[in-house]
């Protein structure tokens, strides 16, 4: 069995600790760069979400490791580990890093839909119609004009009394516009304005108004290409 030295030991811990913070360098719609890595293979939130966070306890682990042996050794570059990490963690450096990985991304993978912006308002006519209308914000990061189709999923809709709509496609109305379109290094609003027909139309209720402040799901798709966001 191989025994290692402090220093070396020391060394090693600060290579897993660069290595995991890497790994969890944030990217708009809570993905982390190790979501990148394996794209293919994560394909629901519940997934992200506990990868990312078995990476932040080896993280804290190994910081707990490292602080450790630095006091045992009595080294005053502890407090530079100190330093590091709360620049890390209170500073917007991870941010801006984030937003310069995207910039390399290309296509369909260089946009984020931005959930906090995003709004919709609706409401059931005595006809059993929803009548919509607002807005879908995009950011296009890559230095290319991105063009693409969405599918606002009718599951949003917080319709009442066991209504249901079907999932609309994204332009709805001008014939002209058949795509989104978000110019390069750029953020848009795309209007969402709708008149459809109930699915399921329970009748207890003829009228009411509702409205969707968090689209919990959105999918955008060109040729074979498809991304969906999940809040």
């Amino acid at each position: 069995m191989i025994r290692l030295s402090k220093k070396q030991e020391i060394y090693i811990q600060i290579g897993i600790i660069s290595l995991l913070l890497i790994f969890l360098i944030p990217l708009p719609n809570n993905e982390t760069i190790i979501n990148l890595l394996f794209s293919k293979s994560i394909t629901t939130s519940n997934s992200y979400y506990s990868i990312n966070f078995v990476l932040f306890v080896f993280t804290v682990f190994a910081f707990l490791r490292l602080r450790k042996n630095l006091k045992q050794m009595n080294s005053k570059w502890r407090y530079l580990l100190y330093f590091i990490v709360v620049i890390w963690i209170a500073g917007g450096i991870r941010t801006t890093i984030g937003e310069q990985i995207m910039s390399f991304r290309n296509g369909l993978s260089a946009i984020e839909f931005q959930f906090d912006n995003s709004e919709i308002k609706y409401r059931k006519d005595t006809l059993g119609m929803v009548h919509a209308e607002g807005h879908v914000f995009f950011r296009n990061f890559s230095s290319d004009t991105v063009v693409f189709r969405g599918v606002l999923h009718g599951e949003n809709f917080g319709l009442l009394y066991n209504d249901s709509i079907a999932d609309i496609l994204v332009p709805v109305v001008n014939p002209l516009d058949k795509q989104i379109k978000i110019p390069p290094k750029s953020t848009k609003g795309y209007p969402i304005r709708f008149s459809k027909e109930l699915e399921v139309n329970n009748l207890l209720h003829s009228t009411y108004n509702g409205s969707i402040n968090k689209i919990s799901r959105f999918t955008i798709y060109s040729d074979n290409d498809k991304r969906v966001f999940i809040y």
